[in-house]
């Protein structure tokens, strides 16, 4: 008797403390605190230490230091996400949990409210600069150019005479390929080609979508015009354009292919692109306890759809099949996303099932 008595003390003590350790914070104040309880001493270090720009940017080796970002993950919509979202702010949680640690480590205290303000006119200001982003002259104090000739002026101005004469020395292909990764890097991240600017427009009016290619011809052309050479740019928008038309060849054959494997009659099987429904579900997948099946009723060539009937969902919930959160979307109630229900049919896009039974590799992205 003394020993069962005994024995449900430590598993109560076990259970006690594997609850404590896993504690979720549902505010900022309550991440600070189980942060400064649990993070080491080295990790402290690195966070004071750290400019706020750069805080993204940090490898921990305390667990809780690794914990934040499952704390922030917008497609679980957790308990500290739901009060960032009824402060109104949308993005940078990882960055906003860490900026109140450090404010915390480096003065004693930190006041919730004021780091919460601070992040709402970041993202105001980001707001705008997205909104406004194809017209405006100038992206977070950087000029954006209108064309080619802006762009070739531009980078005039930032290299020296002696970086000029060395370029000149160079081939063509030898300078863009050296300046592409770094000097390119710059101007594609400046110049907002990626993020979408009116210098990426005028690109994409003439045809061009990708960054590496626009900043490519940006090279290109400054190289041409350094060395006197005509920048021939109708000539390199129609190379590019070249490429992706063969290239889209080649996947659309690729695709055919694969959309020929699925069967009507088939079962298959779901990945999960959207997420999961609950923690049950996610666990059952994790340990190759339950898959996800439906048996596809109907093909669309077109778009490359199948009919599906869910057999197996996995959790009486069903599957998610679509999570507006996952995309970033402003949407942040449960009731937005699309469920499918065991026994219900919906079209989904055939790469979102598989033929064969999925193997769990540690990751639940597709990329």
């Amino acid at each position: 008797m003394k020993k069962s008595f005994i024995l449900l003390l430590l598993i109560f003590a076990t259970i006690n403390s594997f609850a404590q350790f896993w504690k979720e914070p549902k505010n900022l104040k309550q991440a600070v605190e189980i942060l400064n309880e649990k993070a080491n001493d080295s990790d402290k270090e690195k966070i004071k230490n750290t400019p706020d720009e750069k805080l993204d940017n940090l490898y921990f080796t305390s667990y809780y230091c690794k914990e934040i970002t499952n704390w922030v993950r917008t497609e679980d919509n957790t308990k500290l996400c739901k009060f960032l979202y009824s402060k109104g702010l949308n993005y940078n949680f990882y960055k906003i949990v860490l900026v109140s640690f450090k404010t915390y480590l480096n003065e004693g205290k930190f006041d919730q409210k004021s780091i919460i303000e601070q992040f709402r006119r970041i993202e105001e200001k980001r707001s705008y600069v997205y909104a406004n982003r194809y017209t405006l002259d100038s992206i977070y104090n950087v000029y954006i150019p209108r064309d080619i000739n802006e762009c070739i002026s531009e980078i005039g101005e930032m290299f020296s005479d002696t970086v000029k004469y060395s370029i000149m020395e160079m081939p063509e292909s030898e300078f863009t390929s050296r300046y592409h990764f770094g000097f390119g890097r710059y101007l594609r991240n400046s110049w907002a080609l990626w993020m979408g600017s009116r210098l990426s427009k005028y690109f994409n009016d003439m045809g061009i979508f990708h960054p590496d290619d626009m900043s490519g011809i940006i090279l290109n052309s400054y190289y041409r015009f350094l060395t006197n050479e005509d920048i021939k740019l109708e000539s390199q928008v129609e190379y590019y354009k070249n490429y992706w038309k063969q290239v889209k060849e080649e996947e659309d054959k690729e695709i055919d292919s694969l959309f020929a494997t699925y069967h009507i009659g088939d079962t298959v099987y779901y990945r999960y692109y959207e997420g999961y429904i609950s923690e049950r579900q996610k666990q059952k997948k994790y340990d190759d306890i339950c898959e996800a099946k439906g048996i596809v009723l109907e093909k669309r060539n077109e778009d490359k759809h199948i009919l599906i009937r869910l057999i197996e969902a996995c959790d009486r919930k069903g599957i998610i099949v679509y999570n507006p959160m996952r995309y970033g979307r402003d949407e942040r109630r449960y009731s937005n996303r699309i469920i499918l229900k065991k026994n219900k049919t919906a079209w989904f896009h055939f790469e979102t099932w598989s033929v064969s039974p999925l193997i769990y590799t540690g990751s639940t992205d597709e990329e």
